[in-house]
């Protein structure tokens, strides 16, 4: 593992000055691919390693999940030892935190609810009439309306505008006659205003009646925390000593703010950014907060890094033509930092343009390039084409399908209209109502049901002809002239299995109605997309996990989850405009040519890149304003001169451009349907790109080939960057069952596991009741974790404790209420004994609950929480793991395991010497303690680094065990289960 110096060695001379910049503030502007990620994250190894900063004493903020879940991982391969709180994350989960912390501080609920922005039009849409609006009163339907006032109502909290800035502003107005932005005599722009601004204070108040906030509130509320409350301000900035902003050019106004307020006095700031590829800013916004940064921190140190690590320098010397046309507004002209970047691969890129009469010749044009590509040893995963919207995907998919070239399409939204989804929704929606016609030729339709068209075209033709419903015609199928009996039989099984579910549904929550449909062995749904992985099966899991998530999700907020209920709020989801949040991960997937926005691309590289739909009115695309703008004084935005919606489509065109490493093609079509032929996107001519004449030959092209099968391989995205306990326990158990649980995601029924509820709830009341021990220790100001255990804290009384315990239970997957209440009263004897026995025999100095920790053997990180944490007068610790199960005659090696792993934790991330190890059982005898030898601690180093070597090296292969198979949640789909052995 490398040390401070060795961090430096493969760095230019650039990056290594942005890594090794002392204290002060910094500015990285960083082109594309000049290794942006790798300074940020060698500057937070190297400021840990050389200049001894805590690990917990430096944060890292990023835009999205995804590069902050890099950025971590790309850090604790840097890091020679494993750490405790490694604090990178996107702003908002960031803000998150701080406010779960210390909610209470500024008057909100600590276990607010976070809502996205379909749930708050859902609140909206409730209490339309508690607006008492005039003005923006909708006429009809009011969902794009309440779309609208959200989304403005989002700009205020962007620009850390509270209801009470816009009331006063508004008021102002009024005051103040000859003002610019009064624009009419008689008042009438001050009342739209002031509706707004009632409107704004409207809406915080039913989010705060609802226990809830949504996401500009986070910031918001943020900032309402560290202005209002000095003391707590005062604790992360002195924790805090270096603060890093990633892609700071897209950063809003109340992310500068917060960032600004911990970095005083000190401003040991470093920010990272590039203007040229803004595209997530408010529009015109890609150097404001930049130059606010420079207008703050005058003297800040800059650092321009113009080394490209990616394309060939055709391919950057087209994207710097293309973008010196945003000049003036460029940090190149304002600041007079160098931009234009050099190819460190050298030259041998190609930069070229190809152009269709239609819009389906210009699919096989690009479906041509692709097939020759592969051909010369090109992996399709390398492949990208890059459309300005996802509606234009469709236009390639089909053609790609045909030539037999494997293609995913990436994109974010969508949930709602996958095929998985749509066939759940629709066996839902005749569980409810049998006669939704439309619904039941849904669910005939799904393959594994293996209706052919002929048998349903008999069926529906029947039920039209006799004015019935499509279930009708099923149950009187007998009676159809020439059926067959094959078709019989088929319909028999469909008919048996909505009786079924549907008394099912009446009463089950509606995920384990979903699961009786995908578990069904007859129907075989769930096992026909886990027996072969094809993209196309490996997609379908995705999704199918994605919408599991909603379903759990709707299921913790609901009070009776219900099929009908559920379906329910489905339809105000879609009335709303939803259409469900998509698994967005450009890894997923066997090998295949990636389709996806080129917003989405950002951050990424293939070798081949292809720019589809380069037309005017399509890319630059039409301005589409805000329906409600944020008045300009409200902003603090430092807008430039010229055309900003084209200059923000600009540099979306250089983002595309710069996502190429080998080859970059631009392709267009005459015709993309309409009465006029469409213009040359004007970037071609500002790339220096020459526009081809239409060649009629290339319009022949085959369009009916079958897509070739794909080699089943497990998508590299799933295979784990960290290993847990159970990650390691259920690799062990069976290698296939860790496949269907950890990489394809498979969802499983909980009913009937109460006692999984049990054990949480067990955890959550001994966690709450220890903390209490913790925060006043804390108050006495003493390290948890320190060499010396205060002494004379109060523990809290047994009257505490039951009532910790009542607030903390989990009430899901119990069979029925007899087993929930007697699992209830089982809860409280275990915490009276284990009270009494604490009483008796004194209670622990506890330094922890809930530990996190990561360590590494060699490469292989392991993460994981230690349940508690007890100091003990020696200085060791004593490490305590719950367990509310059956206690074991006697405890084995392999069940000592996660114990083991604690007390490597212990000595690597808390630099503490464990003395004890001990599971705690919850009855009468005592809790075996014990202490790993070297020797097991060695075996246990060699089987976490044997399993990960077989997973990474996707060794699946099935250990079916009739005792085993008989305990899977998975016996059901498994091909190769003996639980009926």
């Amino acid at each position: 593992m490398p040390h401070a110096q060795e961090l430096l060695n493969d760095l230019n001379a650039e990056q290594r000055r942005a890594v090794t910049h002392g204290d002060g503030p910094q500015l990285i502007v960083a082109g594309a691919g000049t290794g942006k990620t790798t300074v940020i994250t060698k500057r937070i190894a190297w400021l840990i390693l050389d200049r001894a900063v805590p690990v917990d004493g430096i944060l890292a903020l990023t835009f999205t999940e995804k590069a902050a879940g890099e950025m971590e991982e790309r850090i604790d391969r840097l890091l020679p030892y494993g750490y405790v709180d490694l604090w990178v994350s996107t702003f908002h989960h960031f803000c998150d935190r701080l406010l779960r912390a210390h909610a209470l501080d500024i008057g909100l609920p600590h276990d607010y609810r976070l809502l996205d922005p379909t749930a708050a039009w859902l609140l909206m849409r409730k209490h339309l009439d508690a607006f008492a609006l005039d003005y923006y009163r909708p006429r009809g339907n009011p969902t794009k309306f309440l779309h609208a006032l959200h989304q403005h109502f989002s700009r205020c909290k962007d620009e850390a505008v509270t209801p009470e800035d816009y009331l006063q502003y508004a008021q102002g107005l009024r005051l103040d006659a000859d003002h610019p932005d009064l624009a009419t005599a008689d008042g009438g722009e001050v009342a739209r205003l002031e509706e707004l601004a009632h409107a704004y204070h409207v809406y915080q108040q039913l989010l705060l009646a609802n226990h809830a906030i949504d996401f500009g509130d986070l910031l918001v509320y943020t900032l309402q925390l560290l202005r209002d409350r000095p003391a707590i301000l005062a604790r992360y900035r002195q924790q805090f000593q270096h603060i890093l902003v990633d892609e700071f050019q897209d950063t809003i106004w109340a992310q500068y703010e917060i960032v600004n307020l911990l970095a005083a006095p000190a401003n040991n700031l470093s920010v990272v950014g590039d203007d040229d590829q803004s595209v997530y800013a408010f529009r015109g916004a890609a150097m404001s907060n930049i130059l606010h940064f420079k207008e703050d921190f005058p003297d800040a140190v800059e650092t321009a890094i113009t080394v490209n690590y990616r394309s060939k320098q055709e391919i950057l010397d087209a994207a710097y033509t293309l973008i010196q046309e945003n000049n003036p507004a460029r940090l190149e002209v304002t600041l007079k930092l160098p931009k234009r970047l050099t190819a460190n691969a050298g030259r041998g890129g190609a930069v070229e343009v190809l152009r269709g009469a239609d819009s389906q010749v210009e699919a096989q044009l690009v479906a041509d390039r692709i097939a020759a590509l592969r051909i010369a040893g090109v992996e399709s995963q390398d492949i990208a084409i890059l459309v300005r919207a996802n509606s234009q995907a469709d236009q390639f998919l089909p053609i790609l399908a045909a030539r037999g070239i494997p293609a995913i399409h990436l994109a974010s939204r969508g949930l709602y209209r996958t095929a998985p989804v749509l066939d759940i929704l629709a066996y839902l929606q005749i569980l409810d109502n049998v006669h939704e016609s439309p619904a039941f030729y849904r669910v005939l339709n799904i393959p594994v049901l293996g209706f052919t068209y002929e048998e349903l075209l008999l069926l529906s033709s029947w039920a039209s002809r006799r004015s019935i419903s499509l279930y009708e015609a099923c149950r009187n199928a007998a009676e159809i002239e020439g059926i067959q009996q094959e078709t019989l039989t088929k319909v028999t099984v469909v008919l048996e299995r909505i009786a079924r579910n549907a008394e099912l549904a009446r009463h089950a929550p509606v995920r384990d109605v979903i699961l009786a449909f995908l578990n069904d062995a007859d129907i075989g749904y769930l096992r026909d997309m886990t027996d072969e992985e094809t993209v196309e099966d490996h997609e379908r899991v995705q999704y199918l996990n994605a919408f599991w998530k909603r379903v759990e999700q709707f299921e913790d907020g609901a009070d009776e989850p219900t099929t009908r209920n559920f379906m329910e709020i489905m339809r105000l989801e879609r009335e709303a405009g939803e259409t469900g949040a998509l698994p967005m991960d450009t890894q997923a997937g066997p090998d295949a040519v990636r389709i996806l926005t080129i917003h989405a691309s950002k951050g990424l590289e293939f070798r081949h890149v292809f720019v589809v739909n380069m037309v005017q009115l399509r890319f630059p695309a039409s301005n589409h304003a805000d329906a409600i703008p944020l008045v300009d004084a409200l902003t603090k935005v430092i807008m430039p001169d010229g055309d900003t919606h084209l200059q923000e489509e600009r540099r979306l065109c250089y983002v595309a451009a710069t996502r190429a490493k080998d080859g970059l093609t631009f392709t267009f079509a005459d015709d993309y349907g309409g009465a006029r032929a469409r213009k040359p996107s004007r970037f071609l001519a500002e790339l220096g790109c020459t526009v081809p004449e239409v060649s009629a030959e290339r319009k022949a092209h085959h369009r009916a080939q079958a897509r070739a099968a794909m080699v089943p391989r497990v998508p590299q995205h799933a295979l784990p960057k960290k290993l847990s306990f159970t990650q390691v326990q259920d690799y062990l158990t069976c290698p296939w069952m860790y496949h269907y649980r950890h990489i394809l995601k498979i969802p499983i029924s909980m009913d009937g596991k109460g006692a999984i509820s049990f054990g949480k709830t067990i955890h959550r009341t001994l966690e709450r009741f220890f903390a209490h021990t913790l925060s006043q220790r804390s108050a006495q100001q003493t390290s948890l974790l320190g060499d010396t255990p205060p002494s004379g804290v109060a523990v809290p009384t047994l009257a505490r404790l039951l009532e910790l315990y009542r607030e903390a239970w989990v009430d899901d997957w119990y069979l029925n209420a007899t087993e929930r209440e007697k699992a209830s009263a089982h809860g409280m004897t275990f915490l009276r004994k284990f009270y009494a026995q604490h009483e008796r025999d004194g209670w622990p100095t506890v330094a922890a609950v809930e530990q996190p920790f990561t360590i590494k053997f060699g490469d292989v990180s392991v993460a994981g929480s230690i349940d508690r944490v007890d100091a003990l007068p020696s200085g060791g610790v004593a490490l305590v793991d719950y367990k509310t199960g059956k206690r074991p005659a006697r405890l084995d090696r392999d069940q000592k395991r996660q114990l083991f792993i604690y007390q490597i934790a212990a000595r690597q991330s808390l630099h503490k010497e464990p003395e004890v190890l001990m599971y705690y059982y919850f009855d009468d005898k005592p809790s075996e303690q014990f202490l790993g030898s070297d020797r097991d601690l060695e075996q246990l180093e060699e089987t976490v680094v044997g399993t990960h070597t077989s997973i990474m090296r996707e060794e699946f292969a099935p250990d079916p065990d009739p005792q085993k198979c008989r305990r899977c949640e998975y016996q059901h789909i498994c091909p190769f289960s003996k639980a009926k052995a």
